[in-house]
Order: structure tokens, then sequence, then C-alpha cells
């Protein structure tokens, strides 16, 4: 990208990653609230809780809400020189893998369940999963090689 094109684009960048970085807060929040919601509701069925409510707020929440985070300072990293990664992007392919793992349970959990699924529903449910970890770990294993060469590019210009 050229320098006029950047300087051209830098307040919609740093727009968007403000966006990004509040709806991760607002996501993550919004989780944690319904975590502890539900288990200070009583009336729900403890075994609901752990098979449905908690992994679809952990996986559909929380780590949407760290992927946000992760995204604004990749793409904060990305265009500014000064800006060292944080946190989340140093630990990007980690998180990924992590997800992966999330995903796998969100979708292993329910058989044990007494909701047990149609047979129909076993392989639709197989490849979705299996789509999703394929992309998680791609994206973990794409960010572990794109981090250093980020790094290198900007130390030899």
């Amino acid at each position: 990208m050229s320098t006029s094109s950047l300087g051209k684009n830098k307040k919609s960048v740093s727009a968007y990653c403000t966006v990004l970085r509040v709806a991760g807060w607002v996501l993550m929040g919004g989780g944690v609230f319904v975590v502890v919601w539900s288990v200070i509701n009583t009336h729900i069925d403890a075994r609901m809780i752990s098979y449905f409510i908690l992994p679809s707020v952990v996986v559909g929440h929380l780590y949407l809400g760290v992927f946000a985070l992760g995204l604004a300072q990749l793409i904060t990293y990305i265009f500014d020189r000064e800006y060292k990664p944080g946190w989340f992007l140093r630990r990007a392919d980690k998180v990924m893998y992590l997800y992966a793992t999330l995903v796998l349970l969100q979708s292993v959990l329910p058989y044990f369940y007494a909701f047990a699924p149609l047979a129909w529903e076993i392989p639709a449910g197989l490849l979705l999963m299996t789509a999703k970890l394929v992309i998680l770990i791609g994206l973990g294993r794409l960010l572990r090689l794109v981090m250093p060469m980020i790094e290198e590019s900007r130390t030899t210009v």
C-alpha cells in the first residue's frame, strides 16, 4: 500500500479499530453477564448450563470478543510503525488453537446430554465442525508465519 493511500485511509482504519475494540469488550462483558446470570438463575438445570449455555457463551461471545480485540491489534500493528503487538496478538496462534478445541467440545458435548440428535444430524454437524476446525487451525498457522514477516519488514524499511 502506498504512503498516500495509507494517509487517506488512516482515519477510517483508526475508526474501524476503535469500533473493533469497543465491540470486543462489549461481547466479552455480555458473555460474562450471561454466564453469571445463568449461574444465579436457579431454575436452569446445571447440566443445561454446562452443556449448552456455557460453551455457547464462551464460543459465541467471549471468544468473538477476544478475536475482535486481536484483529484490532493486528490492524494497528500493520499500519502503525511504533506499535508493539499486544497480548492477544503475541499469542494469536495459541488463541486460535484454543478456539478450535472449544468448537470441538461445543460440538461433542450435546451428544452426552439427554437431547441425543437424530442420526441424520450427526454428519451435518461433523461437516460444520470440521470446516470450523480447519479454518481456525489454518488461521493460527497463518498468524504464526505472518507475524515474524511483518516484524522483519518493519525493521528493514
